[in-house]
Formats: structure tokens, C-alpha cells, sequence
């Protein structure tokens, strides 16, 4: 789920599955349509580069022509959209132009071929979130040339801040034999970023966005999923699926613990209350993601 503080506003981005000729505009509307932010342009990664070498089937480095602007933990597309023959990557590590890779790339690519930044950034400003509300969206139309692309990216408008101070040493903490646990080509931070997602989700379909107030603390709650996810993939077996049963029924309590205490306005009149959504009494039901 992805969210903006009523008149805070935020930065939602999209991973597109190819560069775009350009950046296009945008608009926020309302769930009914109304348009609340107009003719604004988003922001396109700035990496736009080349390999300086050939890299072979396996290989877990890229040697770029420059390596400005290149994140650590972010995707980027090698050699053209996957469609086309190219290939998605996350980088794991960046210096002195070189990008160590999180999985080995599974295909070669020539010397010159494109290293390239997909994400697009959509600033959406305070004024066009000024009330709570579900499913309002950013519409993207793009540049002449990638009508394909075209997009409509869905968000709700908060009235409270869901938040999470989860780092890999806090869930090393809760779980000493957490790196023995990863599968092999497992990048941690995307599992704690999917993690977020699905928890977001799983409130979102039961607080009303303007019925909560507050800051909401959700990074205990946040690494007893992530472990969850990655007990997941640790294949069939009975001290596993009883690990994962354990993980999910403490994901449920520790998330139920930090909302049934807070303050809840049912009626969004101002008159919130401590205490009083109600929350330990709900119940979502945790499906395999």
C-alpha cells in the first residue's frame, strides 16, 4: 500500500520494466475523479550509463562507464528492457564505478551495453492531499513514444503515520541464526521492504484512513513478518512450519499490541479517543504472499 500524510504530502515512486523516452506528467485525483494536483512532471532516475566491459552468464560485478547517481539496494536494467533481452539487477554494493551484484547476472552482455534507472518519482504535494481518503491515484500519462507505459498508481490519503525503524541488526537481535536461515541470493532489505508492503496492506483494509491519530510505530510488528517471509522459503518441514506458525501468531499479536492503544476518531468528528479502535478485537487472516 502505498500512502501520503494529509497535508504532508509524499514521494510514491514506480519501477517501470523500461527506461522512458521522457518523464511526462502526472495528475492526483480523488477516488471520484476530481483532480487535486495538475500538470506536474515526475522525477526519472539520472542513471543513464553503459558497461565499460563485457560481463559473462554468472558474474556477480559490472564495470559501468560512470556510476554517478547509482544507489545501493536499487534495481536497474541491464542491456534493455527483459523483454527485449535484457535483464532487471539489484545492487548490492557500489565503488570506483564497479556494481556488485545481490544474484549473479543470468545472461551475458556486451561492452556498451545500458545500465539504466527506471524509477519514477511523483511528488505529491500537501494541498492535494487535504483530507483522509482510500484510493485516490497518481495518473501518469508519458512522453510520446511510451504510451505503453501509461499508468495509474493507487495510494490512500492518512491521517495518521504508519512507521518502522527496522534495520538487519534488529532482526539479527530477535534471531541470531537469521543470515543461516537466508536462502542463497536472498537480499534482506527487499524482503523487509515486501514485509512493509504486505503490513500496510493488512491495515489498510481495516482502519478507516481518517480514523486513526498518530504516529504509529509498527517495527516490532514489521520484523516478525519479515522473518515470517523468509521462513517461507525454507522449504517444507516440521520444526519449520512450526517456526513460521510461531513467527505469524507473534506478527499478529505485536501489530494488534501497537494498534489496539490508539487514539481513534470512528466518528472523524476531532474527537478521537485513546484506545478506542477496537483493534484487538479485529482479526486479519495471514495468507502465504
Amino acid at each position: 500500500m502505498r500512502w501520503a500524510q494529509i497535508n504532508v504530502g509524499a514521494n510514491l515512486t514506480l519501477d517501470l520494466p523500461r527506461r522512458p523516452g521522457g518523464v511526462g506528467t502526472f495528475v492526483v485525483k480523488t477516488t471520484s475523479g476530481a483532480a487535486t494536483q495538475t500538470s506536474s512532471a515526475p522525477t526519472l532516475d539520472a542513471v543513464n550509463t553503459t558497461l565499460s566491459g563485457a560481463v559473462v552468464a554468472g558474474a556477480s560485478t559490472l564495470n559501468l562507464t560512470s556510476g554517478s547517481g547509482v544507489v545501493v539496494g536499487r534495481r536497474y536494467l541491464v542491456g534493455g528492457s527483459e523483454s527485449t533481452g535484457g535483464e532487471m539487477i539489484t545492487v548490492k554494493a557500489y565503488a570506483a564505478n564497479v556494481a556488485t551484484l545481490v544474484r549473479p547476472i543470468r545472461s551475458a552482455q556486451p561492452s556498451g551495453a545500458t545500465f539504466q534507472g527506471t524509477r519514477l518519482t511523483f511528488a505529491v504535494t500537501g494541498a492535494s492531499v487535504s483530507a483522509p481518503q482510500r484510493n485516490m491515484r497518481v495518473e501518469w500519462t508519458p512522453a510520446s513514444g511510451d504510451e505503453d507505459l501509461a499508468t495509474a498508481l493507487p495510494f490512500d490519503a492518512l491521517r495518521y503515520a504508519p512507521v518502522t525503524f527496522l534495520s538487519t541488526e534488529d532482526l539479527r537481535d530477535l534471531d541470531p541464526l537469521l543470515v543461516k536461515r537466508l536462502s542463497s541470493g536472498v537480499w534482506l532489505p527487499a524482503v523487509a521492504e515486501r514485509a512493509w508492503t504486505v503490513l500496510l496492506g493488512h491495515i489498510s483494509q481495516k482502519i478507516d484512513p481518517g480514523g486513526v491519530v498518530g504516529t504509529v510505530d509498527l517495527t516490532l510488528a514489521h520484523g516478525y513478518l519479515t522473518r515470517a517471509l523468509i521462513a517461507e522459503t525454507g522449504g517444507k518441514s516440521e520444526e519449520n512450519d512450526a517456526y513460521l506458525t510461531d513467527l505469524r501468531e507473534r506478527y499478529v499479536q505485536e501489530r494488534d499490541n501497537a494498534l489496539a492503544a490508539l487514539a481513534y476518531d470512528a466518528a472523524q468528528t476531532g474527537n478521537a479517543k485513546n484506545g478506542a479502535s477496537g483493534w484487538s478485537s479485529r482479526s486479519i487472516r495471514m495468507v502465504r504472499t
